[in-house]
């Protein structure tokens, strides 16, 4: 196996105590496949570290998995993209296997796909990949090495040793790390900025409390709104108007609007809301723009002074 270490160009902003960290695998089972890289960033007063483990062979994975976990219990929190679902779940069974008594908490980690799926709306996004995020917070990527290609590359760099290959396969993690450091600062300034232009006002229990929108979905016939605020909510609110309800505590509120199923003149499926005159939230699988300005008004119109 082998440590590299360096330096970055420029510092990247971190949160205090966290680092960023991202694997390379030769599939996608954590049963039967290898964790043959894993890259971590982190700052060390002025400086912003890489640093990269490669096992130069299969066989080498418990020793990269061990020189890890010795690196990465030095930090508070980690940030990834998809580590809840893919690369924490995978490590740990590998720690497992190897009898390592070591396991990586989701508790203490950013996912910054978990970040962007409940905006992905107002941040304009087609879909969530991350070359899709990575264009709309405006980071150019060189790289266009596939997962495949990664796969391919380690499979030929294990049988000959190529350095040039070698050094692709370290280029490409080491570009994932920067990236997604940069990515992450860019989305949690986006959302800060869409949280305050989207906030508003009510009048609860006789005080004004701002809401902030932090997550709208469809589930089965019912959208949901969930807001949060700065301010305590002092009486719990339980309101049920036929076709919504509100429900409000401590510094929670969520907004269920049933929706019923209908079709437009083109004869595409829609869910739409009945408020007065019907309002179409969803046609065929795309959600309506506008559809957190119906909330607003709703809730505007409930807790009006």
């Amino acid at each position: 196996m082998e440590i590299i270490s360096s330096k970055a160009a420029i510092q990247v902003a971190l949160p205090e105590g966290y680092c960023v960290f991202d694997i390379e695998t030769t599939g996608l089972s954590h049963h039967s496949d290898n964790v043959v890289l894993i890259g971590i960033l982190f700052n060390r007063k002025n400086d912003t570290i890489a640093t990269q483990f490669l096992a130069k062979k299969r066989s080498h994975e418990k020793e990269i998995l061990f020189y890890f976990k010795e690196l990465l219990s030095e930090f508070e929190g980690h940030i990834t993209f998809n580590g809840f679902s893919f690369d924490i779940p995978f490590l740990n069974r590998r720690y497992e296997k190897y009898n390592l008594g070591y396991e990586i908490s989701k508790d203490c980690g950013i996912d910054v796909l978990r970040l962007v799926r409940p905006h992905s709306r107002s941040l304009g996004l087609e879909s969530c990949r991350l070359k899709e995020i990575e264009k709309a917070m405006g980071i150019a990527r060189d790289d266009s090495i596939s997962s495949r290609d990664s796969v391919l590359m380690y499979d030929e760099y294990e049988k000959t040793a190529c350095e040039s290959l070698k050094k692709k396969i370290l280029l490409h993690n080491y570009d994932d790390i920067m990236n997604l450091a940069v990515l992450h600062g860019k989305v949690q300034k986006k959302l800060e900025e869409i949280r305050l232009s989207s906030s508003f006002c009510i009048t609860a229990a006789g005080e004004t409390i701002r809401l902030f929108m932090d997550n709208s979905y469809i589930r089965g016939k019912t959208l949901y709104f969930e807001y949060s605020t700065d301010e305590h909510i002092n009486l719990p609110v339980e309101i049920h108007a036929g076709s919504f309800s509100v429900a409000a505590h401590s510094r929670k509120l969520v907004l269920r609007l049933s929706l019923f199923e209908t079709k437009d003149s083109s004869g595409a499926k829609v869910l739409a809301f009945d408020a007065a005159n019907p309002v179409a939230v969803k046609i065929n699988s795309k959600i309506v723009p506008g559809t957190e300005m119906l909330a607003r008004a709703l809730l505007e119109a409930v807790f009006k002074a």
